[in-house]
């Protein structure tokens, strides 16, 4: 039988041993007052008015550049890239939108309309097509005026 000095050794060299490979893989915790730094796209819009401008500026090079390869000097194809960031523009405008002071029926229209422009610019036809730089000119707008409901609202 196990004396009780014996007994008081191993446990105490049991509970080091489990303080340490608690300690160990444990670490410190989490400081959650310590600001979280994101990555954040150059293509992301500051606000509606700035999204309706990057819109247009990426469906102009589109529409432009129909029958020639846009490329970056080093005669690469830059299309695939302004698609791409047109499509991620236009699905960044619900958030960019919530953050605004919008009413949720407000927000419901952009809302909307994002998706519908998302789902059309899913495959986008080369050249691009007149109906859907209309649509694209009809989306843009519809941000631009959005942009002039909260700037007017706030004075």
């Amino acid at each position: 039988m196990m004396s009780h000095p014996a007994f008081a050794r191993q446990l105490v060299s049991l509970v080091i041993i489990s303080v340490a490979l608690t300690g160990c893989f444990g670490g410190p915790e989490a400081d959650h007052h310590e600001p979280v730094e994101h990555f954040v796209p150059d293509h992301w819009p500051a606000d509606l008015l700035d999204a309706a401008a990057k819109v247009a500026e990426r469906a102009s090079a589109l529409a432009s550049q129909s029958t020639e390869s846009p490329t970056d000097g080093s005669g690469s194809d830059r299309r695939p890239m302004i698609e791409r960031e047109l499509r991620d523009v236009v699905g960044w405008v619900p958030e960019i939108a919530a953050d605004t002071p919008l009413t949720e029926a407000q927000w419901m229209v952009v809302h909307e309309a994002s998706e519908a422009m998302s789902n059309r610019l899913k495959t986008i036809r080369r050249p691009m097509d007149e109906e859907t730089l209309r649509a694209i000119d009809e989306y843009r707008r519809l941000l631009v005026e959005t942009s002039e409901t909260l700037l007017g609202a706030s004075r």
